[in-house]
C-alpha cells in the first residue's frame, strides 16, 4: 500500500500531469490499431485508485477521460470513412465481399456494436473504425459514442476508486465476522452478475461481433507474404491452437497455466525465505485473529477444516471412484488419485525442506511442520478436480458458474479455517493453494492426454439415468453420514502451551524502551509505518489504566465483534451516539492494541469523536508498573459507515487528551519528550497526518 502512497506523493505537486496523461491515454486507446496496444482501461483503473489520495479533481479527471475517448473514436470513425477506397475487386486481403458483409452486419447491429464495443477489449478501437468504413450515420454514431464514453469513464474510475477505498479498509477491518460477511456478499453479488451476463442476449451478440472482427483480421492480416515465406514456423504456431489435438490448444493452455503457477510458487517461496515482510504479515494476521476468536466460530471452522482431513479425503475419494466406476467413466479415477497422491507427496517434501514450526497460538496440536499447508493444497487438488469433472460434464454456463461458486467458497473457507484456528500462517495457505493447483493441472493434463489419445471425447459427457442418480445420491449420503459421525467423534488434542514473554525490570522505563529497539510507530496490517507513539504511561495494570481514563471522562471502547460492528454501522447510519464504540484495530510490534478509549464531542455522535489506542510492553519498573504506549487522534467524520477520517493534526489531539488526563488527579509525574523526529505520513485508511514527534511520559500514583 505504501508503494502507491509514496508514488502519489511524488506527483502531488504536478497534478496537471495526470489530467494530460488521462486525456492522451484515453485518446490513443480509441484510435484504430494503436488502441490495441494501449492499456487505457488499466490506466483508468489506476487513476481511479489514485483518486483516493485526494490530490486529483474527480470531475476534471472524468471529463478528460471522456473527452479523450470521444475524440479518439471520432478520429477512428473518419479514418474508417476514408478506408473504403482500399477495398478493391482485385485485392486478396481487403475484399469487396468483406465490405458488403460488414455493411449488412452494421446495418443490422450498428448502434449496439458501438456501445458494446466500448466495453469489449480489442473492439474498443476497432468498432468506430468499422462503423466509419460501413458508413454508419454520424448522428447515431455520435450519440452512442458520447453515451458509451461517458459511462466508460465513470465506470472504470469508480471501480478503481472503490478498489482503493476497499484496499485501505481491508488493511484494517480484518476481524473475523466482517471478512466472512464481506467476502460472501461480494462473491454472491459478482456470481449473480456473471450469471446474468452469461445468460443475456447481449453476450451472444458480443460473441457475434467478436467473431466478425476475428474473421476480418484473419482475412486481412494472416494471408500475407511473411506467412508464405516462413510456412514451417507459422504452421507450428497455428498447430498450437488446434482444438482437435491434445498437443494443440489444450496442451498450450495447460502449459501456460502450469508454468504461470509454478513461477508464482517459486517466487512466493523466494520471498518467504529471503523477505522478513511476509513473516511480519503472518504474525500480525495471527495476532489479529487470535484476539477475535470465540467458541462459536471455533466450532464452525473446526467442522470446515475437517473437510480436508485425510480421513474425509480418502473416504470421499473412494466414494467418487465407485461412482465413476458405476457410470463407466473409469478414466477419471486415475486422474483423481494422481491429483490427491501427488499433492500429498509434494506437500510432505515441502514440509521436510522448510521445517517451519507451527504458530504458537494454534488451538490444536499438529505434529507436522507448517509450510506449505497440506489442508489448503488438498482442498484445491481434490475439490478442484470435482469442479473440473462437473465443468466438463454439465451443460450451461450458469450451472458451471454455480458449481464454481460453491466449491470456491469451500476451498476458501478450508484455507481460512487453518489460519483462524492458528494451525497455519497466512503464507502457508497461499503456498498450499499454489502447490495444490500445480498438482491439479498435472492430473487434468494426464486425463486430457489419455482422452485424446484414445479418442474418448465422449468420455467427458456423463448421461445420468434414474438408477444411476439414485445410486450416486445414496453413496453421497453415506459419505455425508460418515463426515458427520467423524466430526462428532474425532478429538484432536488441544494445545495448552502459552506464549512466554520475558519481562524486563528496570529503574528507567524510557531508557529501556529506546534501548530494546521497540517500535516507536504503530503499523498497518502489512507492517507499514503509521503514527508515532504520543503517550507512554506507567501503570500497575489494565484496571488502573481504565480507572485513569474513566476519571478523565473518557470511555473504554468495546472490542470489535459481531455485535459492536452492527451497532457501529447502525449508529453511524442514524448519526446516533455510541459512547463505547469500538476503535478500529491497529498494530504495534505486530500486536493488536490491547486497550482503547474514546470521548464524544459536543455533537454526541459516533461520526465524530476523540480516541486513543494502547499496547502493553514487557517493560516494568522496579515498583511493578508496566509501560503502556499509545497513539491518539481525532475522528472528524465517518467513512464507509465503519471507519473514520482523522484530523491530520494529531499533535492537537495529543494536547487535548493530556489536558483531560491532568484533571483526573492520578498523575504522579510527567514529562514531554522528543520521541521521534518531525513526521508526516498516512494511516491505514489513507488519511494524512503530521506531528512534531513529541510524546508525554506519564507515571500514575
Amino acid at each position: 500500500m505504501d508503494i502507491f502512497n509514496n508514488f502519489s506523493f511524488q506527483f502531488l505537486n504536478i497534478g496537471a500531469f495526470w489530467y494530460l496523461a488521462i486525456f492522451i491515454i484515453s485518446l490513443l486507446e480509441s484510435l484504430v490499431v494503436i488502441g490495441l496496444f494501449v492499456p487505457g482501461t488499466v490506466f483508468l483503473l489506476f487513476v481511479g485508485f489514485l483518486l483516493t489520495k485526494g490530490f486529483l479533481n474527480i470531475p476534471l479527471i472524468i471529463f478528460m477521460a471522456f473527452l479523450g475517448a470521444i475524440l479518439g473514436d471520432i478520429i477512428s470513425y473518419f479514418l474508417g470513412k476514408k478506408g473504403t477506397r482500399f477495398f478493391k475487386k482485385g485485392n486478396k486481403i481487403l475484399k469487396i465481399a468483406n465490405l458488403e458483409k460488414g455493411k449488412s452486419f452494421f446495418k443490422k447491429h450498428g448502434r449496439k456494436s458501438i456501445f458494446l464495443g466500448r466495453f469489449t477489449g480489442p473492439l474498443r478501437s476497432l468498432a468506430p473504425f468499422i462503423a466509419g468504413i460501413f458508413s454508419m450515420d454520424f448522428k447515431k454514431f455520435l450519440f452512442w459514442n458520447i453515451l458509451s464514453g461517458f459511462l466508460w469513464a465513470i465506470l472504470y474510475l469508480f471501480l478503481g476508486f472503490s478498489f482503493g477505498e476497499a484496499w485501505q479498509i481491508a488493511e484494517n477491518y480484518s476481524n473475523r465476522v466482517q471478512i466472512i460477511i464481506t467476502f460472501l456478499i461480494l462473491f454472491l453479488i459478482v456470481t449473480y452478475l456473471i450469471n446474468l451476463y452469461f445468460s443475456s442476449k447481449e453476450v451472444k451478440f458480443s460473441v457475434r461481433v467478436f467473431n466478425f472482427f476475428a474473421d476480418f483480421a484473419k482475412e486481412t492480416f494472416f494471408k500475407t507474404s511473411i506467412v508464405n515465406k516462413y510456412p514451417s514456423f507459422f504452421n507450428f504456431f497455428a498447430a498450437r491452437f488446434k482444438r482437435k489435438n491434445f498437443f494443440g490448444l489444450p496442451f498450450t493452455l495447460l502449459s501456460i497455466a502450469f508454468f504461470y503457477v509454478l513461477f508464482l510458487f517459486f517466487g512466493f517461496v523466494k520471498n518467504l525465505v529471503f523477505s522478513g515482510a511476509i513473516y511480519g504479515l503472518d504474525l500480525r494476521i495471527e495476532n489479529l485473529l487470535y484476539v477475535f476468536r470465540d467458541d462459536e466460530l471455533i466450532r464452525f471452522f473446526y467442522w470446515i477444516t475437517l473437510l480436508a482431513n485425510w480421513q474425509i479425503i480418502v473416504s470421499f475419494g473412494v466414494i467418487l471412484s465407485i461412482i465413476f466406476w458405476i457410470i463407466r467413466k473409469r478414466a477419471y479415477v486415475f486422474a483423481l488419485w494422481t491429483s490427491v497422491i501427488g499433492t500429498q507427496f509434494f506437500d510432505t517434501l515441502g514440509k521436510i525442506a522448510f521445517a517451519r514450526p507451527r504458530p504458537q497460538s494454534a488451538i490444536f496440536i499438529e505434529n507436522s511442520n507448517s509450510f506449505p499447508s497440506g489442508h489448503s493444497a488438498i482442498a484445491v487438488a481434490f475439490y478442484g478436480f470435482i469442479v473440473y469433472v462437473l465443468f466438463r460434464t454439465r451443460e450451461g454456463g450458469r450451472k458451471k458458474l454455480n458449481v464454481l461458486s460453491v466449491f470456491f467458497i469451500i476451498i476458501f473457507f478450508i484455507g481460512f479455517s487453518r489460519i483462524y484456528l492458528g494451525l497455519h500462517y497466512f503464507s502457508d495457505i497461499i503456498g498450499g493453494y499454489l502447490l495444490g493447483f500445480l498438482c491439479l493441472i498435472i492430473a487434468i493434463s494426464i486425463f486430457e492426454w489419455s482422452a485424446y489419445k484414445q479418442k474418448l471425447k465422449k468420455v467427458l459427457v456423463i448421461p445420468f439415468s434414474l438408477k444411476s442418480k439414485r445410486t450416486i445420491l445414496s453413496l453421497l449420503l453415506v459419505e455425508l453420514v460418515f463426515y458427520v459421525s467423524f466430526a462428532l467423534n474425532y478429538q484432536q488434542p488441544f494445545n495448552f502451551k502459552s506464549t512466554s514473554v520475558v519481562n524486563i525490570v528496570t529503574n528507567n522505563a524510557l531508557s529501556e524502551y529506546k534501548k530494546n529497539s521497540l517500535p516507536k510507530y504503530s503499523e498497518t496490517l502489512r507492517g507499514n509505518r503509521q503514527e508515532p507513539m504520543s503517550f507512554l504511561i506507567l501503570a500497575k495494570n489494565d484496571n488502573e489504566l481504565v480507572k485513569f481514563f474513566k476519571k478523565s471522562a473518557w470511555y473504554e471502547a468495546d472490542y470489535f465483534n459481531r455485535y459492536s460492528l452492527l451497532k457501529l454501522v447502525e449508529t453511524s447510519a442514524l448519526n446516533k451516539s455510541y459512547l463505547t464504540g469500538p476503535v478500529t484495530p491497529s498494530f504495534w510490534n505486530s500486536n493488536v492494541h490491547d486497550l482503547s478509549f474514546q470521548k464524544p464531542t459536543p455533537k454526541n455522535t459516533i461520526r465524530e469523536r476523540h480516541h486513543v489506542r494502547f499496547w502493553k510492553t514487557n517493560i516494568f519498573t522496579i515498583f511493578g508498573k508496566r509501560l503502556y504506549v499509545g497513539t491518539a487522534s481525532y475522528d472528524t467524520r465517518i467513512k464507509w459507515l465503519i471507519t473514520h477520517k482523522i484530523d491530520p493534526n494529531i499533535d492537537a489531539e495529543r494536547e487535548y487528551l493530556f489536558k483531560d488526563l491532568l484533571k483526573s488527579g492520578m498523575i504522579l509525574d510527567y514529562q514531554k519528550i522528543q520521541l521521534v523526529g518531525k513526521t508526516t505520513g498516512r494511516n491505514f485508511a489513507g488519511d494524512a497526518f503530521y506531528t512534531d514527534g513529541k510524546a508525554y511520559l506519564i507515571e500514575l500514583n
